[in-house]
């Protein structure tokens, strides 16, 4: 299967206070060149992205500042 184009669009979902995301939703569009049906290759792609895992699964998030002082952590 070779993939033509691909469009993915994801749509957040945003509550509370401090403003949090509560939910993402993927939207994909994949042609194939020879008219294939792609959803076997988007269902293997969303079990194995690391995108996709990674927010399942949550992520340590580090913010850094930069400045005459040099980085260090927050």
């Amino acid at each position: 299967m070779k993939v033509g184009s691909i469009t993915i669009t994801v749509t957040v979902e945003l509550d509370g206070d401090p403003l949090l995301m509560t939910g993402a939703t993927m939207t994909v569009a994949c042609e194939t060149l020879d008219g294939s049906d792609s959803h076997d290759l988007i269902t293997k792609a969303a079990a194995t992205t690391m995108v996709t895992n990674s927010i399942r699964n949550g992520v340590p998030v580090t913010i850094q500042t930069t400045g005459s002082n040099g980085a260090r952590p927050t």
